[in-house]
């Protein structure tokens, strides 16, 4: 029988795993892209092109713009629920 589960854990592990794709795709926006050499992000993680896909995959979003959606759906419920709300 799986573990209960808390919806709002739930939440912010969802939000936290977007935001850090967000900002991998950024990086990756801004150095066009990722070298044959392994090339570090600004807080001395190496950026694989494949992690990233493979994470995009996982989430169910394919591009920047989805996944900037996504967050800004996830706010809202977590501002619904930090406001006493239902359902996440």
């Amino acid at each position: 029988m799986p573990a209960p589960t808390n919806p709002l854990y739930d939440l912010l592990t969802q939000l936290d795993r977007l935001e850090d794709l967000r900002e991998d795709l950024q990086e990756l926006a801004l150095r066009g892209g990722v070298g044959d050499d392994e090339e570090l992000d600004e807080e001395g993680k190496i950026l694989d092109e494949e992690a990233i896909l493979t994470e995009m995959t996982a989430l169910g979003v394919k591009t920047l713009g989805e996944v900037e959606e996504r967050i800004a759906q996830l706010n809202a419920r977590l501002d619904h629920l930090e406001e006493g709300g239902e359902g996440a």
